[in-house]
């Protein structure tokens, strides 16, 4: 009885293992000063700060989830910059993943459901 005693708070301490964490970049600061500024280096600001969050979902997938929207702002951001076909694919991704976003998807890219 002792010897599992003595044994139970090194399984329960063994047992409880660590998860990765997520490194995400808050895009908020970007995004408000790129709403207030409309500028091309606040657009690209805003752009790198989506573009290390993507990196950090990819490290760990199932893990890092994209957040409802992200692929959405990251996608019409990106065709702000020029880039329709990237932008149009992450818009579509967004549908994947958040299917509730299709109609709003859709007007975006200028499509009838």
């Amino acid at each position: 009885m002792k010897k599992i005693l003595c044994l139970l708070p090194i399984i329960l301490v063994t047992s409880c293992s660590v998860v990765p964490k997520c490194n995400f970049v808050d895009t908020g600061e970007p995004t408000f000063k790129y709403i207030k500024t409309q500028t091309d280096e606040s657009l690209q600001a805003v752009i790198k700060a989506y573009e290390t969050n993507e990196e950090e979902i990819k490290k760990k997938p199932g893990i890092c989830l994209a957040s409802p929207g992200f692929y959405g702002e990251y996608g019409f951001l990106l065709m702000q910059n020029g880039q329709n076909d990237v932008g149009r694919q992450l818009m579509r991704k967004e549908i994947e993943l958040y299917p509730e976003s299709k109609p709003f998807m859709l007007r975006a890219l200028g499509e009838k459901e």
